[in-house]
Parts: structure tokens; C-alpha cells; sequence
């Protein structure tokens, strides 16, 4: 089975597959369009925006006279804010593919990822504090089973906190 490629919904011509660490991009070579899955945006944008853009392709949009560059189904035409902007995207919901006009995509707010460095950074930090903590329990004369299982709750939650926010 021969499979067809994608055609941009603005100028029909095949689209280009752009490969990134994120996951894979389709561009129009003529008119530089893209077309991204829901599950790459999540990676690529903040989260609120890719959750905001499947809400309103479901509760507040419009048929698109443009098809999905996949299944060929009409695609779902809505209005997405961004700061001062506001945006006429297209979605396609079977497919949760989106086609961004050129220039659209690079609107919203790329996701910020922490650099190892930034994470080895902090978990030395954390080690630190619990080495000095357990020093001063020790020269304290603690030797309270509890003080440790609460200092190592402390670093398993600052750890957490770390990586949620990143």
C-alpha cells in the first residue's frame, strides 16, 4: 500500500517533512505553511496554548473551506489569542493535526526546557544542604530516624518541584 503524501491546504503542492529532536514538522516548500501534530505542539509549545487550541477547534470553531493535509476532511477554522495578536488556525480533529499560515506557528510561546547543567546544578545544590543539615543534626547528638526520612522527603519534593516546572 502506497501511502500519498500530504498536500498543503493553501497551494496543493506536497509537503516537506522537517525532522526535529521534538518530533516532526511538514512545511510547504512553496509557501512555507505547517503542518504539526497536537502531540508535537505539546512538546514545542506550552502547554495551556496546545490545550486552548484543541478547546476551541471543539467548542468554538467553524467549518474551514482549507482540507487536512492528511485525511482530506474539511478542517475546523478557529480564533486563537496570543498577546496582541489574534489568529485564524486550522485543525483537523480526527487527524489533531494543525496547519499554521507562515509566521503563525512562531506566535506562541515556545516550551523553556532545563539544560542538564541547570538540573545537575540543583540536585548538588540539594545535596549540599541535606550533607549540611545531617552535620549539624550529628553534632547536635541527633541520631532521630525521623530527622532523616524528613530530610529525604524535603530533597524527593524539591527534586520534584524541580522537574514539574521544567
Amino acid at each position: 500500500m502506497l501511502l500519498q503524501p500530504m498536500m498543503c491546504p493553501r497551494c496543493g503542492k506536497p509537503l516537506n517533512l522537517e525532522k526535529h529532536p521534538d518530533g516532526g514538522l511538514w512545511r510547504c516548500p512553496q509557501c512555507s505553511g505547517v503542518a504539526a501534530n497536537l502531540t508535537v505542539l505539546r512538546r514545542q509549545l506550552e502547554e495551556d496554548v496546545v490545550r486552548d487550541f484543541w478547546r476551541k477547534a471543539v467548542d468554538a470553531s467553524e467549518p474551514s473551506p482549507h482540507k487536512c493535509p492528511s485525511c482530506s476532511r474539511a478542517l475546523r477554522e478557529f480564533v486563537a489569542h496570543h498577546e496582541d495578536q489574534s489568529l485564524r488556525l486550522d485543525l483537523c480533529r480526527q487527524c489533531q493535526l494543525m496547519w499554521f499560515d507562515p509566521g503563525e506557528l512562531e506566535v506562541f510561546p515556545k516550551v523553556k526546557k532545563a539544560r542538564p547543567t541547570d538540573i545537575d546544578q540543583q540536585i548538588a545544590l540539594a545535596q549540599m544542604r541535606v550533607g549540611s543539615e545531617m552535620q549539624a543534626s550529628t553534632n547536635n547528638g541527633g541520631t532521630d530516624i525521623n530527622f532523616y526520612v524528613e530530610v529525604g522527603l524535603a530533597v524527593i519534593m524539591a527534586l520534584l518541584r524541580l522537574f514539574l516546572r521544567h
